[in-house]
């Protein structure tokens, strides 16, 4: 599966790899029925980034079924950015 995620209104133009996207794209897949279930649980693989030159996978698994749909994400990364936020006190 390709996903796409844009969120223009947070200043996310378009988001390389997201977990919470494809976890929730994974939740809306179980809940329509939109890929069979195996062992009670519904698995793919998701390529996202491609478009952008950011290629990466996202393993998603689903159970609980349709009404209660549960998702985990997963998959290999790479710290592409490390720093500290400083807040003043107050």
């Amino acid at each position: 599966m390709r996903v796409r995620a844009f969120a223009p209104a947070a200043g996310v133009v378009e988001d390389p790899v997201t977990g919470s996207a494809n976890g929730c794209i994974g939740a809306f897949i179980a809940k329509h029925g939109l890929l069979p279930a195996r062992d009670g649980e519904i698995r793919y693989v998701a390529e996202q980034g491609i478009e952008m030159g950011q290629p990466g996978r996202v393993h998603v698994r689903v159970s609980g079924g349709p009404e209660a749909p549960v998702a985990r994400v997963g998959g290999q990364a790479v710290t592409v950015l490390r720093g500290e936020l400083l807040l003043p006190d107050g």
